[in-house]
């Protein structure tokens, strides 16, 4: 059983947000930059009000900072999926994108791409993730295939997607 698809950079950013809502590293990240920011910003307010003696200036302190705070997480998202994007976007990646013919055959995935070909056991697969229009095929916490699904050229994707589920 096979199938035949395309892929593209742009397919990245999927990925990136895919691994930024699961991956343990990234919430924790997000986690030591919420225990910076808090009292970086009670710091300054209380060197505010200790050289002011404006309240104003204290409540817009305090605005801006909450404001930071309920934003932090949007940009700390935004941040990590461009750093990721830039990481593929070297020529040593530019492999990665094109034409991908993924096939099952005797307990292994292969898939053949321009430059040549790789192979995976199925048992070493971990699980099967569709979100939006890609189904992603985990190999372990950080590698998966990538399958768009509006982009297949050749072949079934309900039954590809079936017999990987089925043999793994």
């Amino acid at each position: 059983m096979k199938i035949s698809y395309t892929t593209s950079i742009k397919d990245i950013s999927a990925y990136a947000k895919l691994i930024y809502q699961k991956s343990p590293t990234v919430k924790e990240h997000l986690k030591k930059t919420y225990y910076f920011s808090v009292p970086t910003l009670l710091l300054f307010g209380a060197l505010i009000r200790y050289v002011e003696t404006t309240n104003e200036l204290i409540y817009v302190w305090g605005l801006l900072g909450i404001c930071w705070l309920i934003y932090l997480p949007f940009y700390h998202k935004k941040k990590y999926i461009k750093k990721v994007i830039e990481s593929f976007e070297d020529e040593k990646h530019q492999n990665l994108f094109g034409t991908h013919e993924l096939t099952i055959a005797n307990n292994l995935i292969i898939d053949k791409i321009e430059l040549g070909q790789n192979s995976t056991e199925i048992s070493k697969i971990e699980h099967v993730e569709t979100i939006d229009s890609y189904t992603f095929v985990f190999i372990d916490s950080a590698m998966a295939y990538l399958i768009p699904r509006n982009r297949i050229i050749d072949g079934n994707y309900h039954d590809f997607i079936y017999e990987i589920k089925e043999k793994s």
